[in-house]
């Protein structure tokens, strides 16, 4: 983007800003000033904290999938403006999974009643999440045309900003009708002159969302290229729309091929695991399912007790089995202090026979399902 392009958005966005502005306040009053400040001082505070937290998230997601498979992954650019994509099967689940695959900071536009209350609110910011309100809800002119401002500076400064343009997290994993916000926020660039960013589509499948050591496949597709003509220009809501139902056409045919690629995928596993077991392999396993029985099994009653719905519950196991394993680990250190030599080594190696029991639990899930072959 050139100088003279850069100042015409800036230009247009604090036009935009000053009228939003005007308009709510007398709605905001003087809250309004006290809100931009806590904001600061939250943005602040949650940027020191997720350098210490992602990663933690993306080794357990790592760990709770057997394998995260990226695929067309030289079309996305590790650097410059993008807009993303992507369908929605399994909730914030999928936010995390791209944030491990896609190794690509990701703007995630989400709906802003999710952010309260404030413990979740903090978790979405965290990664980055900007609010959006449907139109027909109180002051959806004002938080939209924050986030999609907040959007527009994002992709000038060569970040990238990701939709799930259905919206909603369904209990299907068909892809659902697509809103027209990514579509409105291109519009908004192509009818002010400014290049519009690469938009990449991306599909998720999951072998099973709820599942423990299933595969999940995120496929790139190729750039979406926008179709701009006078006529269209001349009608921006016939635009929006004709984009909208370009998307959709798009991330269907690219679910199917995602489908695809995972059935061929499983199959790879499949004869990769369902080797010979090896009795050591066998014990060390037995010791790491015993030693995580009890934080494993604190997870799993909290997320029973909850009654998630399916697209839910891998996120819940991911993070709370995170904080528990963390404690019990550190617990365990703490108790291996006044132990023998052995007792202690044993206590300290738990999360390493942790590993080799996922690798047994996923040597036996595939010999069951190969009938033992």
């Amino acid at each position: 983007m050139n100088r003279g392009q850069t100042s015409r958005l800036q230009r247009l966005t604090a036009a935009r800003q000053r009228a939003v502005d005007g308009d709510g306040a007398r709605q905001i009053g003087s809250a309004d000033a006290r809100w931009a400040s806590a904001q600061a001082f939250g943005r602040a505070t949650i940027g020191v904290i997720f350098l210490f937290i992602t990663p933690l998230l993306r080794v357990a997601a790592r760990v709770y999938f057997r394998r995260l498979s990226g695929v067309g992954l030289d079309g996305l650019r590790p650097r410059g403006p993008v807009l993303l994509l992507a369908n929605h099967p399994a909730a914030w689940t999928d936010a995390l999974v791209l944030d491990v695959v896609l190794r690509r900071k990701v703007h995630f536009i989400t709906y802003e009643r999710l952010f309260h209350p404030w413990p979740r609110g903090w978790f979405l910011r965290m990664f980055g999440s900007l609010p959006i309100r449907f139109a027909s809800e109180p002051d959806a002119a004002i938080i939209n045309r924050r986030t999609f401002d907040h959007c527009q500076v994002i992709l000038s400064r060569g970040g990238a900003v990701g939709f799930f343009p259905e919206g909603v997290s369904g209990e299907d994993r068909a892809l659902l009708p697509l809103k027209t916000g990514a579509a409105r926020l291109v519009v908004e660039r192509i009818r002010a002159g400014v290049p519009v960013p690469p938009i990449i589509p991306v599909a998720l499948h999951y072998e099973d969302r709820t599942g423990f050591r299933k595969d999940v496949i995120v496929l790139v597709g190729a750039p979406i290229v926008p179709a701009d003509s006078a006529d269209d220009r001349e009608d921006p809501t016939r635009m929006v729309q004709g984009l909208t139902d370009c998307f959709a056409e798009v991330m269907q045919s690219l679910l199917v091929q995602a489908s695809k690629a995972d059935c061929s995928e499983s199959r790879v596993g499949a004869a990769a695991d369902t080797g010979p077991a090896r009795p050591l392999v066998m014990v060390i396993g037995f010791l790491g399912r015993l030693m995580h029985a009890v934080p494993l099994g604190m997870v799993e009653a909290v997320v029973r007790q909850r009654c998630l719905p399916p697209q839910q519950i891998a996120l819940a196991r991911i993070s709370l089995g995170t904080v528990v394993l963390l404690l019990w680990y550190t617990l365990l250190a703490v108790l291996a202090m006044g132990l023998p030599l052995l007792l202690r080594l044993l206590l300290l190696a738990t999360p390493m026979l942790g590993a080799v029991a996922c690798l047994d639990f996923d040597r036996r899930r595939f010999a069951r399902k190969s009938g033992g072959v």
